[in-house]
């Protein structure tokens, strides 16, 4: 049986949490729905659901500690959510990309930044794992999207959370990654050794 969102979650969590104990403490608890419709009006799209079925578990994480708790990543509580897309909205009111600007990618309807591009994980740093709920004629809503400040383009690794967090699973069974004790961090980090093998790997540390 192929396991559902929520799963493939608690398996991800309570692999990072045997690695990094404490992991579990530093989540939130479930997004409200009012939070949830929050955000859908806010970008204008029904969230995907297996979107929804994880902030309906955990809405991000309780601290702005780092690191975070996705290989180093910061899982955004909807708040956060709502503020950056704020930030992507005024970016693109500024007149820092052309109206007409349509990316090469034909799965995508408009790069970055865009409300429609909504950041999950972030670095702290300007860049972020998201899904995108207005796909391009060839995409998929709540395909996983990789943008920010560092990138020219935006790159699709996935075509879902879901998808994301088999990827994510897969990368620890294997044993790619590094525990880090930062000296002046409050919790220990686990990045990648290897991130050649998605373009997550782009911004997971």
């Amino acid at each position: 049986m192929t396991p559902t969102t929520v799963q493939l979650w608690h398996v991800l969590i309570e692999a990072i949490e045997r690695i990094v104990p404490g992991t579990h403490l530093r989540l939130n608890g479930p997004a409200s729905e009012h939070d949830l419709v929050q955000l859908e009006e806010r970008i204008g799209f029904p969230l995907p659901a297996d979107v929804r079925a994880i902030y309906k578990v955990n809405n991000g994480e309780a601290d702005d500690l780092v690191p975070g708790v996705i290989f180093n990543l910061k899982f955004l509580p909807i708040r956060e959510v709502l503020r950056l897309i704020h930030g992507f909205q005024e970016l693109r009111e500024s007149g820092i990309c052309e109206e007409g600007d349509v990316p090469d990618d034909r799965r995508l309807r408009i790069g970055f930044p865009s409300v429609t591009l909504v950041p999950f994980l972030d670095d702290t740093t300007g860049n972020q794992i998201g899904y995108d709920v207005n796909p391009g004629p060839l995409g998929r809503a709540g395909q996983i999207v990789v943008f920010g400040a560092d990138y020219e383009e935006v790159d699709i690794p996935c075509t879902s959370i879901t998808e994301c967090l088999t990827v994510l699973i897969e990368q620890i069974q294997n044993g790619n990654y590094v525990v880090e004790n930062e000296p002046y961090c409050h919790y220990s980090g686990m990045r990648l050794k290897d991130k050649s093998f998605s373009a997550l790997g782009k911004v997971l540390f």
